[in-house]
């Protein structure tokens, strides 16, 4: 029940209660007042009717009747009192009373008959003494009823301030039942806050209970305005979950987190921002390194047993000194950089982005920001490349890849690895859906001549596991749309498939989409910890082998080898098999050996600008 309601509710009931006492005193006041009117003429009628006894009296002690200008005085006296009295108003008759006014009035008026006197005399004490009954009946009714009204004034008078009373209970039953409420909802909302800004694994802050402390904390004036952002990251955290279980991997986390967080302090903070990736923010800039480097050390220290297996982890850890003003994303920003250098020069490291670091980066590659990308968007800086997937059966185009790219003003174009991260977030806006829709149909008009070649598309996993995604590609208001003339396959990516994603969810809407037509491309296959299972469970058509294989193909014949048993256990299950970074005839004439007819890579062709396709031989 809504308590507010209920406080009215209760306001409502006291407040008409209130007024109906109100109303109710004041009927019964004026009833009283009609009646008390009415009660006083009663007791002068008892004294005027007493009056006409004693001239009976008088007329029977001096043997005859008084004059009757005396009776006919006392007559009128009565007649004027009765004349006070409204009997309509309180509900009691004056008929018997005036009634037999009028037949003492007649008798005393038939005075001048002297052989009447002695039965004008004996029916004056007669009509006298009926008279007298009548007013005090009448007497007696009034009272009645003045008691009657007096009670019910008092009644009224008692309902005010028991009305009064019931609204100050209400009232205070119905504050004290919005304190408990508001105190319930308190606790909710400390619960939903701690849920929304801690992680649920470890306890510890996630990304936005990092952002929220790190905005809090740098408010007040004695507090720095430079933090230090120390970003780790479990090295090869994924194979404890494949190797072991999810719920393994749960307890090393929890591990690691309650070793970190021993090195807090009240200027630090420690939150999971993902997976095996927690950040330490500190506002010890002076000594982030040696921070940075403890914190390495202590990490390699931390091991669980799973049934008699100890298992150890090292940490790569990126480090920046950033000023708070800046987003927070931009802030974590150099730290994902120099966490990536680390784990590229061998992992288990510290690697800095200091101002050397951030300016090479800079001058190589500039800053890139959301807004950056977002400003680009809008000037029509993004365009497609066409990168053909070589038939070498056929000896044509079996398809295209369509990647993505920057041009700059300045005539520099930047690679997805640059801009990526920031792109996908800010591309699928809905604000950017007439500019996917404009990129899309020039890729598809500059097809002309390419009948039947399908174009892939790059995707972020985590859309799969959108509704909204799959439901507006399904209904064509997203593209890529749908085409007769080239098929449309849906590119999902490897290594971006974690231990955080449903694949039950994801199977389901791959699924969905395969029903209406497009076709599923797993990318990136044979990346670190590959799972065979995922060739076998998700609804697929296309199986891509990575460049890492493809690289060492002609050095390693294990690696020889392993590419052609994907090759048969790939088309064994029904799916074509592309190669990918395809750079020497060597590497292409092995493939070709080992029967991967579908090779992508620069050996074939560059990525090439959509103006440029016209001009690539169609066969």
């Amino acid at each position: 029940m809504n308590l507010r309601f209920l406080q009215q509710g209760f306001l409502l009931f006291t407040g008409f209660l209130t007024l109906a006492s109100i109303v109710f005193i004041s009927l019964s006041f004026h009833q009283f007042s009609k009646v008390r009117n009415a009660h006083e003429a009663a007791l002068i009628l008892r004294a005027q009717a007493s009056d006409l006894s004693q001239l009976v009296s008088e007329d029977f002690a001096f043997n005859e009747p008084r004059e009757s200008a005396l009776w006919q005085r006392s007559l009128a006296n009565i007649q004027r009192t009765l004349d006070t009295v409204d009997d309509s108003e309180i509900n009691v008759s004056l008929a018997d009373v005036e009634s037999d006014l009028q037949r003492l009035a007649s008798v005393v008026n038939g005075l001048s008959q002297p052989n009447e006197r002695e039965y004008v005399t004996s029916s004056k004490l007669a009509l006298t003494l009926q008279l007298t009954h009548s007013v005090s009946r009448f007497d007696t009714k009034v009272s009645e009823i003045r008691e009657s009204a007096l009670q019910q004034l008092l009644m009224g008078g008692l309902m005010v301030p028991l009305s009064l009373l019931l609204f100050l209970a209400s009232n205070v039953y119905t504050r004290r039942l919005l304190e408990r409420a508001k105190g319930e909802l308190t606790q909710a909302n400390q619960k939903l806050s701690r849920l929304a800004y801690t992680d649920g694994l470890t306890g510890f802050l996630n990304r936005k209970g990092a952002e929220d402390w790190l905005s809090n904390h740098s408010k007040s004036e004695l507090r720095a305005k430079t933090y230090a952002f120390i970003l780790i990251d479990v090295d090869y955290f994924k194979a404890i979950n494949d190797t072991f279980s999810r719920q393994t991997g749960d307890m090393y986390l929890k591990a690691l987190a309650d070793t970190l967080a021993q090195s807090l302090d009240s200027d630090s903070s420690l939150a999971r921002l993902e997976a095996g990736q927690f950040l330490f923010i500190t506002s010890e800039v002076d000594h982030a390194v040696q921070r940075a480097e403890s914190l390495r050390c202590v990490a390699d220290m931390v091991q669980i047993d799973y049934e008699g297996v100890v298992i150890t982890r090292s940490v790569s850890i990126g480090v920046a000194i950033t000023p708070v003003n800046e987003v927070f994303s931009e802030q974590l920003h150099f730290a994902e950089l120099a966490l990536d250098k680390a784990k590229v020069e061998g992992r288990n490291r510290v690697v800095v982005a200091d101002e050397q670091f951030q300016s090479t980066y800079a001058l190589k590659q500039s800053l890139i920001t959301s807004k950056t990308v977002s400003d680009g968007l809008k000037a029509g800086e993004f365009c497609y490349f066409l990168q053909p997937i070589y038939d070498t059966t056929l000896h044509k185009p079996a398809g295209f890849e369509a990647l993505i790219r920057w041009q700059r003003p300045d005539g520099k174009v930047f690679a997805p690895a640059v801009f990526l991260p920031y792109f996908v977030r800010e591309f699928f806006k809905p604000e950017h859906l007439p500019t996917r829709v404009a990129m899309h149909q020039e890729v598809m008009d500059s097809l002309h001549g390419f009948e039947g070649c399908y174009i892939a598309w790059n995707f972020d996993l985590e859309q799969f596991a959108s509704e909204f995604v799959v439901s507006a590609l399904l209904m064509g208001t997203e593209p890529p749309f749908l085409n007769p003339d080239h098929p449309m396959v849906l590119e999902v990516s490897e290594n971006a498939i974690s231990e955080r994603t449903d694949l039950t969810l994801l199977i389901n809407n791959l699924e969905r989409l395969r029903e209406a037509g497009y076709l599923i491309a797993l990318d990136d296959f044979g990346v670190q910890q590959s799972n065979l299972h995922r060739i076998i469970n998700l609804p697929l058509d296309i199986v891509k082998v990575d460049k890492s294989l493809i690289d060492e193909l002609s050095k390693n014949p294990k690696i020889a080898a392993t590419v052609r048993f994907i090759s048969l256990m790939a088309k064994s299950l029904g799916l074509k098999v592309v190669a990918e970074g395809m750079e020497t005839y060597a590497q292409s004439r092995l493939l070709s050996a080992g029967q991967i007819r579908y090779q992508q890579g620069y050996f074939h062709s560059k990525p090439m600008p959509l103006k440029a396709l016209k001009h690539y031989p169609k066969t």
